[in-house]
């Protein structure tokens, strides 16, 4: 910032911490609701003195309502965390167009707020400070009161009994890291509505009875868990997902069962290698509206019965799909219904 003279600035004691705090929250947002002044003590006890975390969670108090998901404390691509809120159900009864239109003036607002930050060297995709990732996950988990709410585990390797028994209370899992070998065989996961298994590259396989008893799960994220080759036994129970992203797998089969998510929103399939996908399983998701196949299961002529099941789907909005026969191109161009959805479609000849 190009300062003339640089000097340290210690911990605030807690009179002062809580002035700077209230200034940065401001009178109209403090005289808003009577339970606001109580609050903001709270949360400024919580800073314990520190003045970037007094600064940045009071002027986020001040500047509105912002909605936060559950992110990591690295980076990640705007519009997979808009694709995510949409797996959650932020953005019901909206088409994908209009729920990314909303997410990204969400996401603009978090960064006005210094919530969240643009990631170096990359426009599109955002990061959180860890003080503001502290921060958030301390509120998501009931200012303390939950702690076990949402579990965000990095680097582990075999996830330990004793961390499974906490699981029952958890309503959003994040297992992020290179060194998860191996899962819980049966977890008891009543309130789960999120799970992420990502980049978890020497995972290669759940245990068969993973996803016995998580009723409510709403979105799974396996993305980038390289080794994994097969989805577990079970899926078909988690008839209420919305989202599902099996990216950068080498899953080689999307099983039958699949057919029960009649409630899915979201498929993404990028970067796998070829995928058999059962006759009839996609026709038979009929409330999908976000469909992705790109880079690396290219449509040929001999999958053009894909596109027509696609076709007879009646909500689809956004598609992105990878070409190699123009057959199949041709296939998609003359559909008027595909061609229709609101954010193009993408072919890639390769």
């Amino acid at each position: 910032m190009e300062v003339q003279r640089k000097f340290r600035v210690d911990f605030l004691t807690q009179e002062r911490a809580l002035a700077l705090f209230l200034e940065k929250v401001g009178e109209n947002t403090l005289n808003s609701h009577p339970d606001i002044p109580q609050l903001s003590e709270k949360v400024a006890e919580r800073c314990k003195g520190l003045p970037l975390a007094l600064i940045t969670v009071g002027r986020a108090m001040g500047s509105g309502n912002p909605r936060t998901g559950e992110i990591p404390s690295g980076n990640l691509r705007n519009d997979e965390l808009i694709e995510h809120w949409i797996g959650e159900g932020f953005f019901d009864g909206k088409d994908i167009y209009e729920a990314r239109r909303r997410g990204h003036k969400i996401i603009e607002d978090l960064k006005n707020a210094c919530l969240l930050e643009e990631s170096d060297g990359f426009k599109e995709c955002i990061k959180m400070h860890d003080v503001i990732h502290g921060m958030a996950q301390w509120i998501s988990q009931e200012c303390g009161n939950k702690m076990n709410k949402i579990w965000v585990c990095e680097s582990l390797g075999l996830v330990d009994a004793e961390r499974v028994t906490k699981w029952k209370e958890a309503e959003r899992i994040s297992l992020w890291g290179t060194n998860i070998e191996k899962l819980p065989e049966t977890p008891h996961c009543s309130n789960l509505q999120s799970l992420f298994v990502r980049d978890c590259i020497q995972l290669k396989t759940f245990p068969r009875g993973f996803f016995q008893f998580m009723p409510l799960i709403r979105v799974l994220d396996l993305s980038a868990t390289h080794c994994l080759t097969e989805l577990p036994d079970g899926i078909e129970r988690l008839v209420e997902l919305e989202y599902i992203n099996l990216s950068m797998t080498h899953v080689k089969e999307l099983p039958i069962g699949m057919k029960k998510l009649t409630k899915l929103r979201c498929l993404l399939l990028d970067g796998m290698p070829p995928l058999i996908i059962p006759p009839h399983l996609i026709s038979s998701l009929s409330s999908l509206q976000l469909f992705t196949m790109y880079d690396g299961n290219a449509f040929s002529e001999y999958r053009t019965n894909l596109l027509e099941e696609l076709e007879s789907i009646e909500p689809v909005d956004e598609l992105s799909l990878s070409f190699r026969s123009v057959v199949a191109l041709n296939k998609l161009l003359s559909s008027y219904k595909l061609q229709s959805n609101k954010q193009p479609t993408l072919p890639q000849a390769s």
